[in-house]
């Protein structure tokens, strides 16, 4: 048996492709004679379109696995939340790559304050008549699906109840 941290069946948050299940852990070689090595195989659960092969022993790719949250893990999240922010920046392309960082890691707590910084921005631009930028919108629609799933699966609600889940407990009112 291959070890590693993870086990067969296991569902995993793996970067941006979200919620993966852990179907297999093998060795496997890609090019003839190539020595063999071990990997995860991940299925996405949001697509069944690809396979990932993520090798035991490449830690940069290893380290994009996590476990899934626990409820308990999530309310402590939320709960520590309304002291810390995340600044609007003015400037659109340093603002873009900022959310850009920030989606890229999917660190949950970062991916939070994303979502409350520019619906917070967002709110503030329709009682002015105006919107947020497409770019802007793109990152607040991909943040919020990247948490939905993990929380959705993890505090066992259907997805479209999360974003309100979230807005109402870090604070953020309708």
């Amino acid at each position: 048996m291959i070890g590693g941290r993870f086990e067969i069946g296991q569902n995993v948050i793996y970067g941006t492709n979200g919620l993966c299940r852990v179907e297999d852990i093998k060795e496997m070689s890609f090019i003839t004679g190539e020595t063999k090595k071990a990997y995860y195989i991940l299925e996405p659960l949001r697509t069944k379109a690809s396979t990932i092969f993520v090798p035991l022993k490449n830690e940069k790719l290893v380290s994009k696995m996590r476990s899934v949250m626990t409820k308990t893990e999530i309310d402590a999240l939320l709960l520590g939340m309304p002291d810390k922010e995340i600044i609007w920046e003015s400037d659109r392309r340093t603002r873009a790559d900022l959310f850009h960082d920030i989606i890229t890691k999917g660190v949950t707590e970062e991916l939070l304050l994303l979502i409350r910084c520019i619906y917070i921005k967002k709110k503030e631009l329709e009682a002015l008549n105006k919107n947020i930028s497409m770019t802007d919108s793109k990152s607040l629609e991909f943040a919020e699906k990247m948490v939905e799933e993990e929380f959705s699966y993890a505090l066992g609600i259907k997805p479209a109840e999360v974003g309100n889940y979230i807005r109402k407990t870090i604070g953020v009112k309708e």
